[in-house]
């Protein structure tokens, strides 16, 4: 069964001395649920790295004739790949918006960038911003524009959600696999909550700190390799002149 917010909540005001969350006051429900909300960040801010939890794919539809289709606004980041939905084949991805413009020239080896109407076959992502409060627009762009209404499977990373005390009170389940809820999202949880004045497990802090820290490891946020190895390897790298 999934991990609950009230479940998380609950140990977080846990270490804060609240046994009984009814009897909890206002401030620190509202802390208890910012530091998830805080967590969750920490998790979602790693997507390109770790997206095995919040990896989806997008149905991206592309009327004839048209080669842009701005993306849902929950989308927090393009992962990859994409492909066409009707027989999967994969599309090549163009890093550089010249080389989405000069595709007809560069690798058609047509004499102007006019590329005729067909099966898309590359596709590249524009970030701009835009005058809203998620000011992040996204738009996914393909070449040639199709002939046809085409879909593209596009795998994207899912925007982080945002909890509330009322996910509390409906027994929302955490939107992360039970695995990473107990190995990354709890330690971190119970860091975060460490620092609140009304701390007062004090006995478990460096196994709360241990646990964190390991977490960081798996987020890729801390580096793993002893200092004194990478010390011995610039030395190696100076006498030998850069030499593997």
């Amino acid at each position: 069964m999934p991990l609950t917010v009230s479940e998380v909540v609950n140990e977080i005001l846990l270490l804060w001395g609240v046994e009984d969350p009814g009897m909890s006051v206002e401030v620190l429900r509202t802390r208890a649920v910012r530091d998830l909300n805080a967590a969750t960040q920490l998790l979602w801010s790693r997507a390109e790295r770790l997206d095995y939890f919040n990896r989806v794919t997008l149905t991206v539809s592309f009327p004839a004739g048209v080669n842009a289709v701005t993306l849902p606004q929950n989308i927090q980041q393009v992962l990859g790949p994409a492909r066409l939905a009707d027989n999967a084949q994969p599309l090549t991805l163009l890093s550089r918006r010249a080389d989405y413009d000069g595709y007809g020239v560069l690798y058609l080896g047509l004499t102007d960038n006019g590329v005729p109407d067909g099966v898309p076959a590359a596709w590249f992502v524009e970030r701009h911003n835009q005058p809203e409060p998620d000011n992040a627009k996204v738009t996914l762009l393909v070449t040639p524009a199709p002939l046809t209404v085409t879909a593209v499977l596009l795998d994207v990373a899912d925007e982080c959600p945002r909890y509330r005390w009322a996910d509390y009170c409906a027994g929302t389940a955490v939107q992360i696999p039970h695995q990473y809820v107990e190995s990354i999202l709890l330690p971190v949880c119970r860091h975060s909550a460490m620092t609140c004045q009304y701390f007062t497990q004090l006995d478990r802090k460096d196994a709360i700190e241990a646990d964190y820290q390991s977490a960081l490891t798996v987020l890729g946020l801390v580096d793993t390799q002893p200092r004194e190895t990478k010390a011995a390897d610039v030395s190696v790298s100076a006498n030998t002149g850069g030499a593997p």
